[in-house]
């Protein structure tokens, strides 16, 4: 057994060691062998049973499904997005209390962008993902702060590289980018004209809109 080798093995016994004696309890996927006792009492919902409550409940606001590695995948209607995320993080059974993430998608031919919540039950441990689609010529969304707090710099994220409009958000602003920045970075038809971009920048100072 080479020495790399045989110190992977003995750090993966050490993490096991360390959940079998209750040291810590870990939130996210961890890429070593769980052991039957952290999982004991834990009670899960499968992806089939998640889809099978959202279309009891909605109906017709959920599009389309699908499970990939990432569980339960579900298209959903814009218009309820806020309604079905409380539901997905009030529900007891299925308690998705934490929001990983928001990303995005271009899907310029289509003319769309597409919106992606990864969700994540820390008393359940499983998790899931909300799609949702608007249009690139008026890329407005309702807002999830209300329901999950952070979604405040995740949606200020996607406002400042893609364009979309989060309805509601309570101080929607650029996070990365400065103030005055023309224009939305990641979207697949974004030019970054520099001497345009100079001028135009300049002028904004002059007029003190950018502080």
């Amino acid at each position: 057994m080479s020495f790399r080798r045989g110190r992977r093995q003995s750090a993966r016994k050490t993490v096991v060691k360390i959940i079998n004696s209750g040291g810590f309890h870990l939130p996210l996927q961890f890429n070593c062998v769980k052991p039957t006792s952290f999982w004991a009492g834990v009670e899960t919902v499968t992806p089939e049973q998640i889809e099978q409550k959202l279309r009891e409940r909605f109906g017709e606001a959920i599009l389309a499904t699908r499970v990939s590695m990432n569980g339960l995948e579900a298209k959903v209607e814009p218009k309820q997005l806020v309604e079905i995320c409380r539901f997905l993080r009030d529900d007891p059974e299925l308690d998705f209390n934490f929001l990983r993430c928001i990303s995005t998608v271009d899907w310029l031919k289509d003319g769309e962008f597409e919106v992606v919540y990864h969700l994540f039950s820390f008393r359940h441990r499983h998790e899931m993902v909300i799609k949702v689609r608007v249009p690139r010529h008026s890329p407005r969304i309702p807002s999830v702060v209300s329901v999950w707090r952070t979604a405040n710099w995740h949606e200020r994220e996607a406002y400042d590289l893609m364009g979309i409009v989060f309805e509601g958000h309570p101080d929607l602003r650029r996070i990365l980018l400065p103030e005055g920045w023309i224009g939305h970075p990641l979207r697949k038809d974004y030019i970054h004209d520099i001497e345009r971009f100079d001028d135009e920048y300049a002028q904004k100072i002059l007029r003190g809109e950018i502080r």
